[in-house]
């Protein structure tokens, strides 16, 4: 996830980014981790998407 010009993101703004690019609920995303390397202005975010809602804890 790009983010130039800005702090890494939180799990919610990636949760936000998430939900309007695949239309899913909050119940549906697990975020595992968000990985940055200092001076770069890119993240690596490990995250699933489950089917059903109560697959997905926060």
């Amino acid at each position: 996830m790009k983010h130039e010009k800005e702090a890494t993101p939180s799990k919610e703004t990636i949760r936000k980014f998430l939900k309007e690019k695949f239309g899913v609920e909050d119940s549906q995303i697990h975020i595992d981790f968000i990985l940055s390397k200092v001076g770069l202005p890119e993240s690596l975010v490990k995250a699933k998407i489950y089917e059903e809602k109560k697959e997905a804890k926060k």
